[in-house]
């Protein structure tokens, strides 16, 4: 647990580290928005290198019951920390949009964050989260080493709260253009887990 909370908290101090400096004028001030500013954000301001085969491992498919539920549990801190909306937003912006912290593990640590938001009833947040951070994910189910966990976050966004189907049709143009990326002979398009979305879609 120790090793944990150690490596969470270097993980909120890059997050921290990164939302300023990207907040700060003398970066690209003729960036764009909010995801643009982040990603020019040098990366050695956010998360080591080393840090990132901690969170592969806590939160991989074949990790140990014990550590898939201190993921599960570290989402839901994250989820229900006393923080306003926004800056959730703006943390999972960082999580899913800076270079240093492109990896499967973080992903799925922000994934279960997503989820985490639900069992704390903050719909505020979800639909902040839906509305500003799909194309993020989105962006990350287009890259070959993040694509299966960034497929079932997104797929959890457009399915995973709202009573109204209008985020799902939205992104209809999405979800055929992934199909097809699933189709054309690649690995993961024998992956049943993954095809199956947009067979039940």
């Amino acid at each position: 647990m120790d090793a944990a909370m150690e490596q969470f908290r270097a993980l909120l101090a890059a997050c921290v580290a990164v939302s300023r400096a990207a907040a700060s004028p003398t970066t690209a001030p003729n960036a764009g928005d909010a995801d643009a500013r982040i990603r020019l954000v040098d990366a050695t301001v956010g998360l080591a290198p080393e840090c990132l085969p901690y969170w592969d491992s806590l939160c991989a498919d074949d990790a140990s019951p014990a550590m898939r539920a201190l993921a599960e549990d570290l989402g839901a801190l994250l989820a229900s920390t006393n923080v306003s909306d926004p800056k959730i937003v703006e943390l999972l912006r960082v999580l899913l949009v800076h270079p240093s912290f492109h990896a499967a593990g973080v992903l799925r640590l922000s994934q279960l964050t997503f989820r985490g938001l639900k069992l704390a009833k903050r719909w505020e947040t979800l639909t902040l989260v839906s509305t500003e951070l799909l194309d993020a994910v989105y962006a990350s189910v287009l890259q070959a080493d993040t694509r299966a966990r960034a497929l079932r976050f997104f797929i959890d966004i457009l399915v995973g709260f709202q009573h109204s189907a209008e985020l799902y049709e939205r992104n209809v143009p999405k979800l055929v253009a992934l199909a097809e990326l699933l189709a054309d002979g690649s690995e993961e398009a024998n992956n049943n887990e993954l095809v199956h979305p947009f067979v039940v879609a």
